[in-house]
């Protein structure tokens, strides 16, 4: 009904916010920490942009194993309540940025992740029928999908709103040097964003339908040993183990788009100067997402298994593009440290990361699908485990990236990330055939 689609539209604006404020300041994470670092050795370490993040999905992985069992206690929204504060909580650290207190509030960022997505999963099902679910489920990702444009959005405000420094080290003279206010500007905005979530989740309505998915299809309520126990033998089991390739490829993804890449537009010497070049390259990423989900939704309605066998061919062949092209342009040291280093064969343009953007953002949209469909196919009978497992694997993988990335140069990333393709998207095709020849059965 009514309130249904109001449920629903709260929590895909709520979590638009929330993220919006994320991947607003993961995007230039390391390139602020370095200018502060070169202000200021003593303050922070010159890698904690790429550090936070590792214990940022740390955290994450970790939590993730406890928070599903929360929510029978607290309930959906007091874990959308607190989930999203810790959020904000992170984002608010920045105006008494020090090693001590970012890491601190990146570990609990980290916590707040999973507490978030327990109780989003668990309000959507309170608040769906049989019948509205898909539907449901399309209006949240909808309104969420926006995130990566809006969070551009504002960093490119921030930018316009504070003028280029003028007073760096001479040492920041080769690359993107963020001024103090800047910084603050940058993070006052996304921090306020990430605060309007909040007030969402706390607004959002309680009472549930006798219709809902709870009631019509409940699921049993496990103790907490029963529970862990059934996560443990969902990973042991041959198809997960076979998949987890595929789910850690998509971690080292999600890590590079979001954190890695994005840092070399500061870093290298011809492309520092396009001071709004990370911004436009965030929206572009997040463009290219929509576009190429609303062209799936579209296709997977009228060819049958697109989703599950054409959506991953797509995007592997997208990627296989996008990794090559970083490798001819982006200078060898450029994803650690600032380089006057000349490209291998093509020198970068603005025009040519902002495509290269485009297809990282349409390729991202077509292995998420993949992900969200063998998820759903490879063990119907226990959906709700594999995507937790695709979760924690996506998420452990990102914090060992995130962790080893101050020692790779764009060699090992292009190499790291390209083998675990290939591997992961044979796993999954593997995974599909025995899928299909169960089905034969």
């Amino acid at each position: 009904g009514s309130n249904e689609i109001l449920c629903s539209l709260l929590l895909g604006f709520g979590q638009m916010a929330m993220m919006t404020g994320y991947y607003g300041s993961s995007n230039v994470l390391q390139s602020v920490f370095r200018s502060v670092n070169v202000r200021d050795p003593s303050r922070i370490d010159v890698h904690a942009g790429y550090y936070g993040q590792s214990i940022i999905y740390g955290a994450y992985t970790i939590a993730n194993l406890f928070t599903p069992t929360a929510v029978t206690v607290l309930g959906s929204k007091k874990m959308l309540v607190i989930g999203s504060s810790l959020f904000t909580l992170y984002l608010v650290s920045f105006f008494y940025l020090n090693s001590y207190t970012f890491y601190l509030c990146a570990g609990l960022m980290g916590v707040g992740y999973a507490i978030f997505y327990s109780g989003h999963s668990a309000y959507l099902a309170e608040h769906s029928s049989r019948a509205s679910v898909e539907r449901n489920s399309a209006l949240v990702l909808s309104a969420a999908c926006w995130s990566l444009i809006v969070g551009g959005g504002v960093l490119l405000a921030a930018s316009l709103l504070t003028p280029p420094t003028t007073n760096a080290p001479l040492t920041t003279k080769i690359y993107r040097d963020f001024s103090t206010n800047e910084i603050l500007l940058m993070f006052a905005a996304t921090a306020s964003i990430s605060f309007i979530s909040n007030v969402l989740f706390c607004k959002l309505p309680t009472s549930v339908g006798p219709d809902s998915l709870i009631y019509t299809s409940p699921k049993p309520k496990l103790p907490f040993f029963k529970s862990v126990y059934l996560m443990v033998d969902t990973l042991m089991q041959p198809r997960l183990l076979l998949l987890s390739f595929y789910f850690l490829s998509m971690g080292l993804l999600n890590g590079f788009i979001l954190g890695v890449f994005p840092t070399s537009f500061a870093f290298t010497k011809c492309l520092s100067s396009f001071r709004f070049l990370p911004a436009l390259a965030m929206m572009t990423i997040g463009f290219g997402d929509v576009v190429m989900g609303l062209l799936l939704s579209f296709l997977s309605r009228r060819i049958r298994n697109f989703g599950l066998i054409y959506s991953i061919s797509i995007g592997m062949v997208l990627l296989s593009i996008s990794f090559f092209l970083i490798y001819l342009m982006i200078p060898e040291m450029a994803f650690v440290r600032p380089t006057d280093e000349p490209a291998r064969y093509i020198e970068p343009t603005v025009p040519l990361c902002l495509l290269v953007s485009f297809l990282i953002g349409t390729a991202d949209a077509c292995v998420m699908t993949a992900r969200t469909v063998i998820s759903a196919v490879a063990m119907p009978e226990r959906r709700d485990q594999v995507f937790a497992v695709s979760k924690l694997y996506q998420s452990l993988s990102s914090a060992v990236m995130f962790f080893t990335a101050p020692a790779m140069t764009v060699s090992s990333f292009i190499f790291l990330l390209g083998g675990s393709c290939i591997v992961g998207t044979a796993s999954y095709f593997y995974v599909v055939s025995m899928t299909n020849c169960a089905k034969v059965r």
